[in-house]
């Protein structure tokens, strides 16, 4: 059998030996002590439930698993029972071998005995965040692929540049936009105004803007490469818009991908730290199509979201996700000069948001399933700066803006959608002033 026919056979197997050790009645479901150790490093997340009386609780196992995700498992603890296992049961051991089989690495489970004596046995579960991450995007990398296959056209991604862009002067450097999230360079074409009225070389950089980061950095450093192979004198500025930002940085900080030909990166937005907003990104992508000129063909916008990634840029951005922490780990480029633009000008004042959390909190004293999730939604609350006056620009937080060894770094009054409107908003014309001065310092 093939590894993913043994994958299966190992599932059933679970799923027949979960139903088997399901049928074991329990008691009254005391408060256990569950223990919940995050490894922020190695992104994986331990979690130990004791037996009690040689038996092992599902409402324990569903405790630990919401408290590891950051919901508040104490509006659980009069939840009653739910069935047991036997943890010392001759079945146990081989079916939590079946559940590896068909979960490893992303999830293990395995029996652990506690070093105290007189102590009761434990169910680890282990939780590989990056394994995780990789199962999904390898799931979402078959679909896209399969949809692909039945696009009769394709979108076109890669660089494209404006109309005899050549005839200028091989010492300008070409401006290339890289758009950021749910957007494309047509969407952005307002920062490219006033370089074109300047007679300077412009092209943009459209990807599929919901795949893995990663995976669009690899994609333009492809196309930069080519493109210094036909103009090796030519240099390149990437002008970045919000996401955007750290695709290009993922290229020119790595220097495995970095293609040498690119001297300034200007950022405008750019969420270098992430955004808390990306935790509520689900269905994003079929908002973008269906709203978009997709949606004239029914069966067209469903494929387009597919083929447009599914919510991997949108993991990524997440504060303190895997890519995120890759790409801070990395030093700055020395031969590009950087510029980041942020703004300040967001949807809620801070009173707004505390408001909002006493009512959350008042709303759980009341409800379990609200104190239940309104511990992870307060969580985010306590610390979304994006959206408050002040502190954002209603997508990125001016905090999680900032670099490390960037000192032209300006604040102005923006909004994160302030540059593809029309007309424009905020000080987003005086943005576009201090870009050309860098433009054209050539």
């Amino acid at each position: 059998m093939d590894c993913r026919t043994k994958r299966i056979v190992a599932l059933l197997t679970a799923v027949v030996g979960y139903c088997f050790l399901s049928t074991v009645a329990y008691g009254e479901n005391e408060v256990a002590s569950i223990q919940v150790i995050h490894d922020r490093e190695a992104f994986v997340t331990t979690i130990n439930v004791p037996s009690r009386d040689g038996l092992v609780s599902w409402t324990d196992i569903f405790r630990g698993v919401s408290r590891a995700r950051g919901f508040d498992d104490r509006a659980l603890e009069d939840f009653g029972s739910r069935g047991a296992f036997p943890i010392d049961s001759p079945f146990t051991r081989p079916i939590l071998a079946a559940m590896n089989a068909a979960f490893a690495p992303d999830i293990r489970f395995r029996i652990t005995e506690v070093p105290v004596s007189g102590e009761p046995s434990q169910l680890q579960i282990r939780l590989d965040r990056k394994a995780l991450l990789a199962s999904h995007r390898e799931i979402t990398r078959r679909l896209r692929n399969t949809v692909k296959a039945r696009i009769k056209v394709a979108r076109p991604y890669g660089l494209r540049f404006d109309r005899e862009w050549q005839r200028t002067a091989s010492d300008q450097p070409v401006v290339l936009l890289v758009h950021g999230l749910q957007s494309s360079g047509n969407h952005m074409a307002n920062l490219l105004v006033r370089p074109r009225a300047a007679g300077l070389p412009c092209g943009v950089f459209d990807y599929p803007n919901d795949q893995p980061i990663q995976d669009s950095a690899a994609l333009l450093a492809r196309e930069l490469r080519d493109f210094r192979k036909t103009h090796p004198d030519r240099r390149v500025t990437l002008l970045a818009h919000s996401m955007g930002g750290l695709v290009a940085r993922a290229v020119v900080e790595d220097p495995r991908l970095n293609p040498g030909n690119v001297d300034q990166l200007i950022m405008i937005s750019p969420p270098n730290h992430g955004s808390v907003l990306a935790e509520f990104g689900f269905g994003l992508d079929l908002c973008e199509s269906v709203l978009g000129a997709a949606r004239r063909d029914r069966a067209r916008w469903t494929t387009a979201a597919i083929e447009d990634g599914l919510a991997d840029a949108q993991i990524d951005l997440q504060p303190g996700s895997p890519f995120l922490t890759a790409l801070n780990a990395r030093r700055r480029n020395p031969q590009v000069r950087y510029s980041v633009f942020l703004g300040d000008t967001a949807q809620l004042k801070a009173g707004e948001l505390a408001s909002a959390r006493r009512m959350l909190g008042k709303a759980g004293e009341s409800s379990r399933w609200v104190q239940f999730f309104g511990s992870r939604v307060d969580e985010w609350l306590a610390d979304l700066d994006e959206v408050i006056d002040g502190r954002g620009d209603g997508a990125v937080a001016l905090k999680r803006g900032r670099l490390e060894g960037v000192e032209d770094t300006v604040v102005r009054h923006f909004s994160h959608l302030s540059f593809n409107q029309s007309p424009m908003t905020g000080d987003a014309e005086l943005v576009l002033g201090d870009v050309m001065k860098r433009l054209t310092r050539f």
